[in-house]
């Protein structure tokens, strides 16, 4: 498993969670935004606004 998949294996089930149960984190934020009555997936929620993707854990 690569870096990107693991980071998608830890992040998939906190998203899960924080739409379930959203708090102040920023997680919550973006899990619970929505964009034109659209929700963001969460491939899209495990990325930071500006396109580029979280810190790897690998590193």
């Amino acid at each position: 498993m690569d870096c990107a998949e693991q980071l998608e294996a830890y992040l998939v089930p906190v998203i899960e969670r924080r739409r379930r149960h959203p708090g102040e984190d920023l997680i919550s934020k973006l899990c619970t935004a929505e964009f034109d009555r659209i929700a963001m997936s969460n491939r899209e929620t495990g990325t930071v606004p500006a396109g580029s993707p979280l810190p790897s854990p690998c590193s």
